[in-house]
């Protein structure tokens, strides 16, 4: 639980996770929010040489949009950890991850991975927290 709370801050902190449903997400400037979230990791405390339980979050408009992306991320190599409805945001969620050094290329190369599963209309840009590892 201290981990997944530690993970809501930093994204909130971080500002990875966009709220404005018209930007795509190849017009997100993901390398400024990658920048910005492994320097407040490092901030932290956190150990970039280590591995840690990167989460990339996935918001959609509908519950199918969701599930579809998980079956093919499951296929490559991403845990699913849920798939929920926020009443307030009015998205469905889910969280894939992974074990990953904290660089860039890392980063980049596994969400590359998951965006070309992202629909083109009714996703939010993808946005990532871990937890601190020391």
């Amino acid at each position: 639980m201290r981990k997944f709370i530690v993970l809501l801050v930093l994204l909130s902190i971080s500002g990875c996770v966009i709220k404005d449903e018209n930007i795509k997400s190849k017009e997100f400037d993901y390398l400024k929010s990658d920048r910005d979230l492994i320097a407040a990791l490092v901030e932290r405390g956190s150990d970039v040489n280590k591995e840690h339980l990167v989460s990339y979050i996935i918001d959609c408009s509908t519950e199918q949009q969701v599930n579809n992306i998980i079956t093919d991320a499951v296929q490559k190599g991403f845990e699913d950890d849920y798939a929920s409805y926020s009443e307030k945001n009015e998205v469905w969620s889910t969280s894939l991850s992974k074990s990953l050094k904290l660089n860039l290329d890392e980063i980049a190369a596994n969400r590359a991975q998951l965006i070309p599963l992202m629909p083109v209309k009714g996703c939010k840009p993808i946005g990532w927290g871990a937890s601190v590892v020391m």
